[in-house]
């Protein structure tokens, strides 16, 4: 069942004292200049469904400087018009309090996948070239909310890998090997890293074909592209490569294979992406990436995700900006969100293509006509 933000209340989020929007349920762009809190309404969003900040790390550099914390409200419309709200107070390093319909969950992970979401930003151009734990994030993201056993799995092994790196560490510091401890560790790191590597797998493969159908509508079908996951489990069982890995693990105190090394390969015209492609080709790849994503949450889940669009048209020509818009606005896509600096711009493209829109002009933290 598709969820559509109705309208969202902020008070002490970032640069927002307080704002309560009324929010249209297909296309809500947030215009101004650079620093106006475009961006950060995009974030309160994103929290609404994933229960932490895309941008921030830390609670504390979510709540508003000089405030002790933050809370964030959203009413959605189901498709079957049922209400329902989402509620989040946060006082950092103290309380965490998130609510579906007044009811408190008891794990904040109860919530996650909830009101599915996918958001593109400037950042991901590169992240998702420049380092593989932002490619595993990619997986990890879309897994996470739908999946729960996965995500159940993903926390356990994180877990037992900390303490594992904690023990290489603490046994290199004092000079001393217990095989017996590691390998008790590599036992119970087994299981959930067979399941999240086989799940990572089956997403690579689902994405594949959509993403490579997007990307040739992007880019008018002038390119070919290919994405390839890999990990050090397609030819080795896991206990062989903790095995193997074993020494070089203890002289460098940490763990050095896994499924926390998987990747994801992109190329373009058969050439290393990062490499050869343009600005333009570069970040039409990261659209098309992060859109078979969307739909690959929405077959999954069969509910349209609420779709984030930071700052996406700078350094896009305008047949790409226009190839990307008409995409959104079939009825394949739900609800979508997106920030730039110009409102001229956006609102002649919303009129030229006959969409039905809202425009919300922002300047520090508060809307202006």
């Amino acid at each position: 069942m598709s969820f559509y933000l109705q309208n969202i209340k902020l008070t002490n989020f970032k640069n927002y004292s307080f704002i309560d929007l009324v929010l249209n349920t297909k296309f809500n762009a947030f215009v101004g200049l650079n620093g106006q809190g475009k961006t950060n309404l995009l974030d309160a969003i994103y929290y609404l469904s994933m229960v932490k900040s895309n941008f921030s790390a830390a609670d504390r550099d979510v709540t508003r400087f000089g405030e002790s914390f933050f809370r964030i409200e959203g009413n959605y419309q189901a498709e079957d018009k049922t209400m329902h709200k989402v509620a989040i107070k946060v006082q950092p390093s103290s309380l965490k309090e998130i609510e579906f319909d007044r009811k408190k969950y008891k794990k904040r992970s109860e919530h996650i996948g909830k009101i599915p979401i996918v958001i593109v930003t400037p950042d991901d151009l590169v992240e998702l070239l420049a380092t593989s734990e932002c490619r595993r994030k990619f997986l990890d993201t879309s897994l996470v909310q739908y999946d729960r056993e996965y995500l159940s799995q993903l926390m356990i092994y994180n877990r037992l890998l900390k303490q594992r790196n904690a023990l290489l560490k603490q046994m290199g510091e004092n000079s001393t090997w217990n095989e017996m401890l590691v390998k008790v560790l590599d036992d119970k790191m087994q299981a959930a890293a067979m399941l999240i590597y086989a799940r990572r797998k089956e997403e690579a493969e689902q994405l594949t074909p959509v993403f490579e159908e997007i990307y040739a509508t992007l880019s008018a079908e002038a390119e070919s592209c290919k994405i390839e996951y890999k990990s050090e489990l397609e030819h080795t069982a896991f206990d062989e490569l903790m095995l193997n890995a074993r020494e070089k693990d203890r002289i460098l105190r940490r763990t050095t294979s896994g499924i926390h090394k998987d990747d994801i390969g992109f190329s373009l015209n058969g050439k290393k992406l990062s490499k050869f492609g343009s600005q333009g080709q570069l970040k039409s790849f990261v659209f098309a990436l992060k859109l078979a994503q969307y739909h690959f949450l929405r077959s999954k889940k069969n509910v349209k995700p609420i779709l984030l669009l930071d700052d996406i048209f700078d350094k896009l020509d305008d047949n790409r900006v226009e190839s990307l818009i008409k995409i959104i606005s079939e009825e394949a896509y739900g609800q979508i969100f997106i920030t730039n600096t110009s409102k001229d711009l956006i609102q002649n493209i919303f009129e030229s293509l006959n969409l039905n829109h809202s425009i919300f002009h922002l300047n520090d933290g508060a809307i202006v006509a």
